[in-house]
């Protein structure tokens, strides 16, 4: 699932269309390969590591965005 979300975002910057990429992982250490995690750290704006962090600190960010 992550390299397909990596893929996703870096044809969407090929493609120079407009985004943010926001990614909220189940597990960031083991859930994903090394390789993978690069690819998508690489391909997003902002990136939570779990779901715990993403209901802590998601809408924060999110307000953030929009007042930007």
């Amino acid at each position: 699932m992550a390299r397909l979300a990596a893929i996703s975002c870096l044809e969407l910057q090929r493609r120079r269309i407009p985004f943010k990429g926001a990614i909220v992982h189940q597990d960031f250490e083991s859930g994903i390969t090394k390789k993978d995690r690069n690819r998508i750290t690489s391909a997003n704006d902002k990136q939570f590591t779990s779901l715990d962090d993403f209901r802590e600190n998601g809408p924060q960010f999110f307000e953030r965005e929009r007042a930007a």
